[in-house]
């Protein structure tokens, strides 16, 4: 029997770029084919890799779904955690670091996004119970921020629900707008994404002190007064 060489024993080496051209590759495979449909092998191909190699990172499609779905929902939901329960940095700042962070992930995976999206309500009903909390909690730590920064006076926003909810989907559109081929980067568009989202929230550079709440309050009464009036007047 033919000897194998101490190369040909090694197994392959991960690296997270090969990992994320498998996941991009995959997800475009399962948006293309359908995700009962698509082969493994044909993923392999897709990247140039062999079985052996191949399986090395990923046993079975189950495995790259969990991947797929963990990376765009689980990961990024406990970064954004994190940062939300951070007490050293200010709510601007803090809302900032989240939009960045959110808004930069989709950026760099439309397609994985994109697959997921459509998918979600197709997952095993354990793995789609799990995806469901991680959405809620990412939703809920956009919520909080948003809500320290009006409460500390940074913020000027009705409410801290609809404006953590128009962020987010500020955030998840760009991954069927945005092109890697275009214009513009990722790196370009993703600072414009964070500005979009502080001018959502009216963000201020410093907090308001009451007083300075209170006054804009009155100001907004008299103006919303003023205009009612003029309803209200002869010809209005």
């Amino acid at each position: 029997m033919r000897k194998r060489s101490p190369e040909a024993e090694a197994p392959p080496s991960k690296n997270s770029f090969q990992r994320n051209e498998i996941l991009q590759s995959a997800a475009a495979l399962f948006a293309q084919k359908g995700f009962g449909a698509t082969k493994l092998h044909e993923v392999a191909g897709a990247v140039g890799l062999s079985r052996t190699a191949f399986y090395y990172y990923f046993p079975s499609k189950d495995d790259l779904l969990t991947a797929l779905v963990e990376d765009s929902t689980f990961t990024l939901q406990r970064r954004l955690t994190e940062v939300a329960q951070r007490t050293d940095i200010a709510p601007p700042e803090m809302l900032r670091t989240i939009v960045a962070d959110y808004g930069g992930w989709i950026l760099d995976h439309p397609t994985e996004f994109r697959f997921v999206s459509r998918t979600e309500n197709e997952l095993p009903p354990a793995m789609a119970a799990t995806h469901n909390k991680a959405k809620r909690q990412l939703l809920d730590s956009f919520i909080e921020v948003v809500r320290h920064g009006i409460d500390q006076g940074y913020f000027k926003v009705a409410d801290a629900r609809v404006a953590a909810l128009s962020i987010i989907g500020m955030c998840n559109w760009s991954a069927w707008w945005f092109r890697p081929t275009g214009a513009l980067a990722a790196t370009e568009v993703s600072p414009m994404l964070v500005e979009f989202a502080m001018r959502m929230v009216q963000a201020e550079t410093r907090p308001r002190s009451k007083q300075e709440q209170v006054q804009m309050e009155v100001r907004s009464l008299r103006d919303s007064i003023a205009r009612l009036e003029a309803l209200l007047a002869p010809g209005g």
